[in-house]
């Protein structure tokens, strides 16, 4: 009986490289890549020689997301409907009541957050403040040029802001 030898085929290594280097710009330009979104912050410019300004205890708000995530302002329970009125009487003091702040354009909200708390609830509470600011700006903004905000020029909006300016403080619960 005779025997049969088969003869081996080699795979070229060059051609082996092409195929992996297709494979690899395949799969670059089929992947997509998801940017980290977060919370866009417009951050003041940073000045050297500015010594902090002291505020009055009673021109700061100060909110608490605990671990559990309930939040409190001034020591007090509120749920999460209830930020919105509650930053904007505190910032416009609407009875005049001496214990608030007198003016608008004095006030900042303390924030203060604990590990435990969530994401979601963090940026739920955020997304209040932020809302009561801006039905503040709208407000003024309709009292002192008849428009809606986004008509406003530049200087208009400036204006505006220089009222009631959004001062947010964050830091990190000591325990």
């Amino acid at each position: 009986m005779k025997t049969e030898r088969r003869q081996q085929t080699e795979v070229s290594a060059g051609s082996m490289a092409d195929i992996a280097f297709l494979l690899l710009i395949f799969f670059l330009v089929a992947t997509t890549i998801d940017k980290e979104q977060g919370i866009l912050i417009k951050m003041p410019p940073l000045e050297e020689n500015t010594a902090p300004m002291p505020v009055p205890e009673k021109n700061i708000a100060t909110l608490l997301l605990n671990g559990n995530n309930q939040i409190w302002l001034e020591g007090e329970e509120i749920k999460e409907h209830e930020i919105k009125s509650k930053i904007k009487h505190f910032i416009l003091n609407p009875n005049r009541d001496p214990t608030l702040p007198i003016q608008p354009s004095k006030t900042a909200i303390s924030l203060t957050l604990d590990r435990g708390a969530t994401y979601e609830k963090y940026v739920a509470l955020y997304n209040e403040i932020t809302a009561a600011y801006r039905e503040m700006w709208e407000k003024e903004a309709q009292n002192q040029f008849s428009k809606e905000i986004t008509l406003l020029s530049e200087p208009e909006m400036k204006s505006i802001k220089s009222k009631i300016p959004m001062v947010i403080m964050e830091r990190e619960r000591e325990e």
